[in-house]
């Protein structure tokens, strides 16, 4: 019985491609989330930016675009997140990375050990993903 990293079941070739496509979703979310995570924690960390010590770049055109694209892309990267949680079922390591974000959304001011847990975690586990486990799934693809 072969498997996937993201079911239990026999995988045939069309599982296995759902499988990659479901890590590349999740892996990628919590990448895209991570940059705009830290990006925001650096401008409200810098006091010539940060809109609660008034500065004014936020309220200038740029600024206020930049806001708009970036809430959307967090709030898209969220959303994939979920589903794709949701969608690995019983994955231990899907499940904590997930309570990871959730510690993270937690303090919005500066960064703090949860972001660092969080975005660390990010990084290793979406480099294993892309390294290790998603070309030895492609593989497995080719040969089935």
């Amino acid at each position: 019985m072969t498997t996937t990293p993201f079911t239990t079941t026999p995988a045939p070739r069309a599982e296995l491609r759902s499988a990659i496509a479901r890590g590349n979703w999740l892996h990628g979310a919590h990448l895209a989330l991570c940059a705009n995570f830290v990006l925001w924690r650096v401008l409200e960390g810098t006091p010539a930016l940060a809109s609660a010590e008034g500065a004014t770049w936020s309220s200038t055109p740029l600024g206020r675009a930049f806001t708009f694209v970036s809430a959307l892309a967090g709030v898209g990267a969220l959303i994939a997140i979920v589903f794709a949680t949701l969608r690995t079922g019983q994955r231990v390591r899907a499940w904590l990375w997930f309570a990871a974000l959730i510690a993270a959304l937690g303090w919005r001011a500066r960064i703090d050990a949860f972001d660092l847990v969080y975005v660390g975690a990010s990084l290793v586990l979406a480099t294993y993903w892309y390294r290790e486990e998603r070309p030895e799934l492609r593989e497995r693809v080719r040969a089935s």
